[in-house]
């Protein structure tokens, strides 16, 4: 099995690593709760999707009945444990009305919609978005993250010890938090957003844009040396750490615009941040 593909409505969803060198798929299964679950795999391809026909698991699929307990949250979720060492092809899903959680997983390309958090996993490429007029929770902890879009409307996003690399986020409304990132190649365009980022470390050429909210970024220190900046302000206000600024140009002009920009012989990332009818701390 290389390929996986998920249209979940009241299932939650969590890929794992199997204890062994088999695939197993177990979920609770009574004709009387939920939707039924539509169990197809076909030449290494695994689907589920909710149905009202009675399920069952084909192939060398392991069914096993998911009465562990009477938590409702126990009886929502479908579980997939995948051999450690054995990498997904593509994660196809929509899982707007529930989540998946992704444990410990090596992943080609995604394309998932809905409530997503991985953990411990590698992802090479793809788009993840949160749905439409849907408030989400994007997060992402101890993984590596590649050529990866996000789109994000009016929901959160969580990166916690998380790289993330050749990437564009876009965001609208909602919140972005995150704790010891690091962005190699990023743009992150927000409109109403508010961004907050501690222990942020940079790579090569980094963008951040926002409109009607705020950026706060916190650089660790293997960031603050060899940096070169250009961070403006429109219609807000603009607070930059003394030891940043050190060889840094100041601009001011109307409309309450503001503007470091600093250039090194030999600077290792460059941060452009710009702000509009917001506030811009970087310390």
């Amino acid at each position: 099995m290389t390929d996986v593909d998920l249209t979940l409505f009241t299932r939650r969803m969590k890929i794992e690593e199997s204890s062994d060198d088999k695939v197993h798929l177990s979920y609770y299964d009574n004709k009387n709760y939920l939707g039924q679950l539509n169990v197809r795999n076909n030449q290494g391809k695994l689907t589920l999707s909710e149905e009202s026909n009675q399920s069952r698991v084909t192939g060398f699929l392991t069914a096993v009945g998911y009465f562990l307990n009477d938590k409702q949250s126990e009886k929502q979720t479908v579980v997939l444990s995948i051999p450690k060492g054995k990498r997904l092809t593509s994660l196809v899903g929509d899982v707007v009305l529930s989540e998946i959680q992704i444990n410990n997983q090596v992943i080609d390309q995604v394309d998932l919609v809905g409530n997503v958090n991985v953990q411990s996993s590698q992802i090479s490429g793809g788009r993840i978005t949160s749905g439409d007029g849907e408030s989400m929770q994007l997060s992402f902890q101890n993984s590596q993250l590649d050529n990866l879009r996000l789109d994000v409307v009016e929901s959160t996003v969580l990166f916690t010890n998380t790289n993330l690399a050749q990437s564009n986020i876009i965001l609208s409304g909602g919140d972005l938090t995150a704790n010891n990132l690091t962005l190699d190649k990023v743009t992150l365009t927000g409109s109403s957003t508010e961004v907050d980022i501690s222990g942020l470390s940079l790579k090569e050429d980094v963008k951040l844009t926002n409109e009607d909210n705020s950026i706060n970024l916190q650089l660790a220190s293997d960031s603050r040396n060899k940096l070169g900046l250009d961070v403006s302000v429109m219609g807000g206000t603009l607070k930059v750490a003394p030891d940043l600024m050190n060889g840094a140009n100041t601009q001011q002009g109307e409309d309450d615009f503001q503007q470091v920009t600093k250039t090194l012989d030999d600077q290792t990332a460059m941060l452009t941040l710009n702000v509009t009818e917001g506030d811009l701390t970087l310390e």
